[in-house]
């Protein structure tokens, strides 16, 4: 049959000269249980804080000025007037998002509504207005 060269692959590894290939080593070092150990580590220390600044979000302002988000596992006290304060709000530093979101859906909606009924009508839907450029027909 064929002979074996160093070419030829070894459980999974591509055999050159000098040994496995620089990607097989790292993917066999990255593979190991340790590496797996590092990884939830790294991913519960990175959703630790996550996750208080989301319980604070849900706290009353002023716990949250007072005490840190942890307090909450003893003292649970939970509101959304912070979201209501943010989307709602009336003051000229915060609030008003809900309707900065409509007048930037009514922008966008204003501009392409138009275009739509303009590429209807010039492909012989509404009346005789030209076609006009980016409507297909």
């Amino acid at each position: 049959m064929s002979s074996v060269t160093t070419a030829d692959t070894q459980a999974g590894q591509r055999l050159t000269p000098e040994g496995p290939t620089m990607a097989a080593r790292v993917r066999r070092k990255l593979s190991t249980r340790t590496a797996s150990i590092v990884s939830v580590i790294i991913a519960v220390f990175w959703t630790i804080p996550t996750f208080g600044l989301f319980i604070s979000s849900l706290r009353p302002e002023d716990q949250i000025k007072t005490t840190g988000w942890w307090t909450f596992f003893t003292h649970p006290s939970l509101t959304l007037q912070n979201y209501n304060d943010v989307v709602f709000g009336e003051s000229n530093s915060s609030g008003r998002l809900a309707s900065y979101f409509v007048e930037q859906a009514a922008r966008r909606h204003g501009r392409s509504v138009p275009r739509i009924s303009a590429c209807l009508s010039g492909s012989g839907i509404g009346s005789d207005v030209p076609v006009i450029a980016g409507c297909h027909s």
